[in-house]
């Protein structure tokens, strides 16, 4: 038993040191490649960078979005993610000392933590980022948002659906 774990313990050592290679050659990618190499083109062209991950996929989202649509893509995509951050703190404080506050709040944090396990669970061992998912989870703050002001802006009316 214990020669199982010290083999599985290797495999995961040779395994993270050749995702770890992987990721250099796509470095070496974007080097060459500023704008990216295009669209699902990465597994095609990571074989002149590393033969040993030929054809395979890049396993982070990250590593895909700058290897294959470049400075342009990475610093979009990173943008979105930092406005979705932004915006559910934003929802947070238009939440303040209203009627809803604690369950706005609630939301948000989870959201925020949905975003944060999403984003280093799955992103940085996964290529998601042209799953619908990806975009659906970024898209929630937006959401939240809209309910919110919805929420609030019928609260603060005088009149309500109860008085019509």
């Amino acid at each position: 038993e214990a020669i199982n774990k010290i083999g599985s313990t290797n495999k995961l050592v040779q395994e993270e040191g050749n995702r770890i290679e992987f990721w250099k050659a796509s470095l070496r990618i974007f080097a060459d490649y500023p704008f990216g190499v295009g669209v699902n083109n990465f597994h095609k062209i990571v074989p002149y960078y590393d033969l040993r991950n030929r054809g395979l996929d890049a396993h982070n989202t990250f590593v895909l979005c700058y290897s294959e649509i470049g400075i342009i893509g990475i610093i979009l995509f990173v943008t979105i993610i930092l406005e979705a951050f932004f915006q559910l703190k934003c929802i947070r404080q238009m939440a303040i000392n209203t009627p809803y506050e604690v369950e706005i709040t609630l939301f948000s944090v989870a959201l925020v933590t949905i975003l944060i396990a999403y984003i280093l669970g799955g992103m940085m061992t996964h290529s998601y980022l042209y799953l619908e998912r990806t975009w659906m989870f970024l898209a929630l703050p937006i959401c939240l948002e809209n309910a919110t002001r919805k929420l609030l802006a019928e609260s603060a009316s005088p009149l309500t659906q109860e008085n019509v």
